[in-house]
Formats: structure tokens, C-alpha cells, sequence
């Protein structure tokens, strides 16, 4: 190890599996297959989301919502 830092590696799949399962736990609704086509926004905050799925759209509502997309 060159310096002071520090650098770590992990696998994407177990750690997702395991953030997933922890959230599951805490009472989280977890959807898989289904995309937030766009934010409920109430009072100038987001309180949910229009959720698409099997070619459906409902809405789904939330105290909090964390969008997990991406890279």
C-alpha cells in the first residue's frame, strides 16, 4: 500500500442482495421488475412515485422514497 489510502472492492450482486434484505427487515416494500416513471410531488416534496409494471401504472405512496437507480 502506497500512502495513506485505502482503496476496497466488492461484489455488486451480494452486496445489492444484502442492502435489499436489510431494508426488507426494516419494513421496506421492495418491488422488483418495476420502474418510477415519474415523482408524486406534494408541498414541494416527493411523497411517492407513479410505478410502471407489467404494463400497469399506479401510484404508489411513501413517508420516504430513494430512488436506487443507476450505476
Amino acid at each position: 500500500m502506497t500512502g495513506s489510502k485505502a482503496g476496497y472492492i466488492l461484489d455488486r450482486k451480494i452486496f445489492d442482495r444484502e442492502l435489499v434484505r436489510q431494508a426488507a427487515e426494516a419494513g421496506a416494500d421492495v418491488m422488483v421488475k418495476t420502474r418510477a416513471a415519474e415523482p408524486i410531488m406534494e408541498e414541494g416534496a416527493v411523497r411517492g412515485a407513479v410505478l410502471e409494471r407489467g404494463g400497469m401504472r399506479e401510484r404508489g405512496s411513501a413517508d420516504m422514497t430513494i430512488s436506487v437507480g443507476g450505476v
